[in-house]
This record gives structure tokens, C-alpha cells and sequence, in this order.
């Protein structure tokens, strides 16, 4: 039985991020898109349209949503901006940077990734490192990892940080401290990652490489049957839905996780096409 994709209707725009309120949250059931110039936009429990959610007088980059309640959203040559409790008018925090992914953790640590030299969405860009704010209080602080292009953030239910390197590996932080170790899956041009309630892990690939997933945070990464020209984000919603946005396209929605494929890598030669989404049982 082919896997059934849903156009979600009213939703053409330039995404440029997605995350989800975890199951926890007292926004459970919400789901956020960032789309490049300016908005922020959210869904709520799997249905209708996305709706206006905030307005930034930016460029934006990335976003994601805290466990106790606040919506994080970053510009790509700006400010990091905190909406506390997800509503109401958001605080710009002090550090301003090439920021351009994020990602949340179960004990209220926010990670941000910033460029050295202005961002480049071709090309997820430039080199640059991973920041963390701790506890969700006072400044971004670097991690410590080396500099590389870091366009793909995530972190999982039970605490693990991944990270997707451009041109590279994904690499996990077991409960979020200690070394990172590469998790064997191979090179790969990592855009996009996203954790769902269960402890699955997913991957976007740009050029078509399409959607990757890691079984209950063990293993390797696996190639599951989609394909992005050009995404624009991932996430999965509280009750287990799948979200896919593609840049100046839709965003799409799978009901359940697809059957994973053999693992494989096919070469990509970057360039651009006209955006497309194909799927198979």
C-alpha cells in the first residue's frame, strides 16, 4: 500500500525551519514553521490551516520549541529572540550572530548554531560552531566542537544531542554530555533533523537525498523513501505526525513513519531543481 501524503492546504511559502511543542510542553499539539522573511507560523493539533504566530522585523533562520513552554527563533544575521510561554510579544536576547539552526533539550538547554561569514541557504552556510544556553538562562556559550558547517540540530527525548555536519557524518552526545562520536552513517549533505516522542531521529538530506531516520536512537541513520530538491524544515507533532516543508513549496504530512529502505548513500552533485517530493511503499 503506497504511503499517503497530504499537502497541508494554505501552506506555499519559503520554509526555512519547522519544530514541534514536545508532548510535555503546555503547548503540546502545536506545530511551528519559520518561513525566511519575517513570520513565524503555527498549527495546532494536526489540523487546518498554519496560522500567523509572530511577526520579526528579520531575516529568520531557525526556531524551536522549549519543554516548559517558550518559542525560540533565530535571524540569520540578528538577534536570537525568546517567546516566553510561546505567546505574547518576544524578547530579543542580547547576542547577536549569523545564527541559522536550533534545537531544544529535555533539561531546558537551548543549542544554536552560528556561521562565521553570511549565511547562505544553497549552501546550509558557512563554517562556524555550536552554542548552548544553558538551563535556558543568561548568554549562548560555544560548546566546544570544531569549526564546521552545522546546518542539521536535534535533540531527543532522553536527552542525546545530534548533529548533522555538511558534507560529513551525523554525530550523537550520549544525555547530552561528554565526547560527540560520528554515528557511522557516512557522508551526507545534512540539512534538516528532527526527534519524535518515541526516541526516533530523522535526517533531511538536501539535492534530493531525501529523509533519514535512526531507530530508537540507536545505530545508524537509515534512508526512508522521500525526496527533497530543497527543504525547509522537519518535525514531528505530539501525536507522532510527520512534517515536511520544502522552500518556496508546501509543507507535507505523513500519518505514520515509513518502512525504512537498505541503507544506502547515492552521490549527489549539488545544483539546483524545481522542488519535488516523491514517496514509495
Amino acid at each position: 500500500m503506497a504511503l499517503q501524503w497530504t499537502q497541508v492546504p494554505n501552506s506555499n511559502d519559503s520554509w526555512q525551519a519547522m519544530t514541534a511543542a514536545p508532548s510535555s510542553s503546555p503547548n503540546a499539539g502545536k506545530v511551528y514553521g519559520v518561513e525566511m522573511f519575517f513570520d513565524s507560523h503555527v498549527r495546532t493539533n494536526d489540523t487546518g490551516d498554519f496560522q500567523l504566530h509572530q511577526y520579526y522585523p528579520e531575516t529568520l533562520n531557525g526556531c524551536c520549541a522549549a519543554y516548559n513552554g517558550d518559542f525560540y527563533i533565530c535571524a540569520s544575521n540578528g538577534a536570537v529572540y525568546q517567546q516566553v510561554g510561546g505567546s505574547g510579544a518576544p524578547t530579543q536576547l542580547s547576542q547577536v550572530a549569523l545564527w541559522h539552526t536550533m534545537a531544544a533539550a529535555p533539561n531546558g538547554d537551548i543549542y544554536c548554531a552560528l556561521s562565521l561569514s553570511s549565511t547562505n541557504i544553497i549552501n546550509a552556510g558557512y563554517a562556524g560552531y555550536i552554542f548552548k544556553r544553558a538551563g535556558g538562562v543568561g548568554l549562548f556559550a560555544n560548546i566546544g566542537e570544531p569549526l564546521q558547517k552545522y546546518p542539521a540540530l536535534t535533540v531527543a527525548t532522553n536527552g542525546n544531542v545530534y548533529y548533522g555536519v555538511w558534507n560529513g557524518d551525523i554525530y550523537v552526545q550520549t544525555g547530552g554530555v561528554g565526547s560527540f562520536a560520528a554515528t557511522g552513517t557516512g557522508t551526507g549533505w545534512w540539512r534538516h533533523m528532527t526527534a519524535d516522542p518515541n526516541g526516533d531521529v530523522y535526517a533531511i538530506q538536501e539535492y534530493g537525498q531525501g529523509m533519514w531516520k535512526q531507530t530508537n536512537g540507536t545505530g545508524s541513520f537509515s534512508r526512508v523513501s522521500i525526496a527533497f530538491d530543497r527543504s525547509g524544515g522537519i518535525a514531528v507533532s505530539s501525536a507522532g505526525k510527520i512534517y515536511l516543508g520544502a522552500y518556496a513549496d508546501y509543507v507535507y504530512t505523513l500519518e505514520s513513519p515509513p518502512p525504512p529502505a537498505p541503507p544506502s548513500l547515492v552521490s549527489a552533485v549539488p545544483g539546483f531543481r524545481k522542488n519535488t517530493l516523491t514517496w514509495s511503499a
